[in-house]
Formats: structure tokens, C-alpha cells, sequence
């Protein structure tokens, strides 16, 4: 049997590393004597992106429509993505090449997507991946929050007003005093002449404008 295997490592999560799934792909492939036609990997995409638009999956979607492969092998189904739509859009595209599904961290089963029980597991699946991403973007969002809202810091760069300072933004009075400007005048102007005016870069300006919220908690 032709197989294809796909990897994919997040930006988010790095929880299964590509080596590690690529080893469990190939030694189950091995395992099963399956022939090995490509081992796609896609590196720091998000399992939220779409996977035929991912650089890996349009290598996938050639294999696809060629017939080169009638079987598909990934580490976890959360690989091929975290999305129900997508992730059913795309099992409609196997099943029209009557290509099956081979998951590592199942054991290895091969899921029929063209039956009915086999679509609603992998529905379920899905969901549940999607609403695990959901949950995680939250907390994500959540912890964001609170250490904006404590000046602590939260990105690898201070925003502009502020220095660190071990763990906490410290305010730049000098640099938040142009902060009051462009908030001021925003409404009015541009960011382009705000720009030119302050002798900020534009992207600083964008960012104190986009950032309008954590700054009037702050001034």
C-alpha cells in the first residue's frame, strides 16, 4: 500500500516535536509494510489554518488528485487540523479518491470516513479539538490580560512608554508623553502625520492607537 505521510508542528504548541512524529509515523509505516511515497511536513503552522492552504497540504492535495497514494498517516488527527469545517472538507476530499486515514496516537486505526460511523467519530474528534484550541486561546487571552493590567511583561518588547525591568514595564515618562499626543489627536489625524509630527515610527503609532485600551489604564 501507498502511504503519505503528514507532519505538522505548530507555532503555538510544540508538545509533539516533528522528529518524534516522524519517527512513530515511519515505524508504524514499517510496521505495516505500507511504502512510503512522501513524508510532508509543515513547520510552525497553526492547526487553525485551512489544510489545503498550508505549503505541506497543497504537496498533499497534488498526491490526491494524482492517485499517487490511497493512504494517509499522521501522529494525531489534531495534526491535520483543529477546525471542524475544514477538517471535514478535507475528508470529503479522501473519500472522493477513496484515500483512508491511519492515526498513530489511535493505535494505528484506519478510520472508513466513508461510512457513517466513521465520519461521526471523526466529527466528534474534531470538536473536541477545536474546542480545546478555543479553551487555550482564552487562557492565553485571559493571562495577556492580567499581566497588562499588572505591568508586567508580556512580549519579548516593551511597548513604547515603557522599559523593563526584570519582569515589569517600568514608564518611560519622556516616551508617554508623545503616547498622550497621539491618543489626542488620532480622531483627527492620521498615522501617517502623526508619524512625521512625533518622529515616532509609524508602526509605533499603530501600535499605541491599536493598544489605546492598556494605555488610558496606564496614563
Amino acid at each position: 500500500m501507498k502511504v503519505a505521510i503528514y507532519i505538522r508542528v505548530s507555532t503555538d504548541r510544540q508538545d509533539n516535536s516533528l522528529e518524534l512524529q516522524k519517527s512513530k509515523c515511519v515505524t508504524f509505516c514499517e510496521s505495516k509494510g505500507y511504502e512510503i511515497v512522501d513524508i510532508i511536513v509543515d513547520e510552525d503552522i497553526s492547526g487553525g489554518s485551512k489544510i489545503f492552504n498550508r505549503p505541506g497540504g497543497k504537496t498533499l492535495k497534488k498526491l490526491i488528485e494524482s492517485n499517487s497514494v490511497s493512504q494517509l498517516v499522521c501522529w494525531k488527527l489534531d495534526r491535520l487540523s483543529r477546525k471542524v469545517v475544514d477538517g471535514l472538507t478535507f475528508i470529503e476530499e479522501l473519500n472522493k479518491k477513496s484515500i483512508g486515514i491511519s492515526i498513530i496516537d489511535m493505535k494505528g486505526e484506519t478510520i472508513d470516513t466513508n461510512t457513517a460511523t466513521g465520519k461521526f467519530f471523526l466529527t466528534i474528534m474534531l470538536s473536541l479539538n477545536e474546542m480545546e484550541r478555543g479553551i487555550v486561546s482564552e487562557r492565553t487571552s485571559s493571562v495577556l490580560q492580567n499581566k497588562k493590567a499588572n505591568l508586567e511583561v508580556y512580549s519579548n518588547k516593551a511597548p513604547y512608554g515603557f522599559k523593563k525591568q526584570g519582569k515589569k514595564l517600568v514608564p518611560v515618562s519622556s516616551q508617554l508623553d508623545k503616547v498622550r499626543k497621539v491618543l489626542n489627536l488620532s480622531k483627527n489625524r492620521s498615522k501617517r502625520s502623526l508619524s512625521i509630527e512625533l518622529v515616532l515610527g509609524y508602526k509605533v503609532v499603530q501600535r499605541i492607537i491599536r493598544d489605546e485600551e492598556f494605555y488610558l489604564s496606564h496614563l
